[in-house]
């Protein structure tokens, strides 16, 4: 998710072919929801995993060189 705009969103979907829709919060309604604080305007990188409408894994500071690799290892905890 990216406070970007949803034209902005798309194109980075297409250009990058992912499989999977990305999500605009050009409002910062989400971010809010979650709580994920700000600077200068811009929401600082944070992860949730969701699963039965409970947050049951979070990266408060997601860094994106290992970020991938936490996720995953993440995901494969909760299997």
């Amino acid at each position: 998710m990216s406070e970007d705009k949803p034209e902005s969103q798309k194109n980075f979907q297409e250009q990058n072919k992912l499989p999977f829709p990305l999500i605009a919060d050009s409002d910062g309604k989400v971010a809010a929801a979650f709580r994920v604080p700000t600077t200068m305007g811009l929401a600082k990188r944070q992860s949730f995993i969701i699963k039965g409408g409970q947050i049951v894994w979070n990266s408060l500071q997601a860094k994106t060189a290992e970020h991938a690799q936490e996720v995953q290892a993440a995901l494969d905890s909760l299997k």
